[in-house]
């Protein structure tokens, strides 16, 4: 008796699911594939013109083997080393080209040209951009020559070269102390002889500010345009033997880029009275 009960209400509720999906109300509404909605969502083939019922999307099962992952970028986790060459000590003058010693730069990783910037900083307020080439290989270290360059005045000069690479980290080294002579040119009307030009009356030569207070300083005289041996020093006494002849004082002076001479106006030696 419970058996065919039970026989009984599986087959009225059979019934009446077979009753709702074949009904004319919707169950509920879909999402297509193709994006479009379907209000017959309760039905059989819903969707079935546009692509099915959209549901999540399937993991794709990977290939095997996986390809290898790419290359993670290289670490700079210190700065730049940087060595200076030895200076080459060749005297230099103002307006004449002054060549800094070389550079080495090493890094612990590998960058490409470009990836460095290099700024060399001359002393005299002024600064240049220089060139790296790449460094290929970690720890090696790659020679960079620096411009030339010209200093408008004489004096001492400190030069640095600071190097950052691509990760940020700075290095700055001094490179040398300039030593730059300045130029020597004789001042208008210097030098010049002033005196009574008379024997036994003394001349004196005077020299003027030639640019550098630290040259050093010669003085020749000439009588008639021929050098006096015995004569020297900034003041000439004229002797009888010096009676009418011209005489002159030639400055020369030099530092360890310039020399530079210039010669007075003439006096006439004449007699005493």
């Amino acid at each position: 008796m419970k058996h065919a009960h039970r026989i009984g209400l599986a087959a009225a509720l059979a019934t009446s699911a077979l009753a709702l999906l074949t009904s004319g109300a919707s169950a509920y509404t879909v999402t297509c594939a193709d994006g479009t909605t379907s209000e017959a969502g309760g039905r059989q083939g819903a969707c079935s013109h546009h692509g099915g019922v959209a549901g999540p999307r399937q993991p794709v099962p990977p290939s095997w083997p996986l390809p290898a992952p790419p290359p993670l970028p290289p670490v700079d986790t210190a700065p730049p080393t940087v060595t200076v060459a030895p200076p080459a000590g060749t005297p230099v003058g103002a307006g004449r080209p002054y060549v800094p010693p070389a550079i080495t730069v090493a890094d612990d990783v590998a960058w490409p040209a470009g990836s460095y910037t290099i700024t060399i900083t001359w002393g005299d307020g002024t600064q240049a951009p220089v060139p790296l080439p790449a460094i290929t290989a970690a720890g090696t270290p790659v020679s960079v020559p620096l411009a030339q360059h010209v200093y408008v005045h004489g004096g001492d000069y400190d030069v640095t070269a600071s190097v950052t690479d691509p990760a940020g980290h700075t290095t700055t080294v001094p490179v040398a102390s300039a030593q730059i002579s300045p130029a020597l040119i004789a001042p208008a009307g210097f030098p010049k002889l002033v005196g009574t030009p008379r024997v036994g009356r003394t001349l004196t030569c005077r020299t003027g500010s030639w640019g550098d207070p630290d040259a050093d300083l010669a003085i020749r005289w000439r009588a008639d345009g021929r050098l006096i041996p015995d004569a020297a020093g900034r003041t000439f006494r004229a002797r009888p033997r010096d009676k009418g002849r011209r005489i002159a004082c030639q400055v020369v002076e030099s530092n360890d880029a310039f020399r530079a001479s210039a010669t007075s106006n003439a006096l006439r030696i004449s007699s005493a009275r």
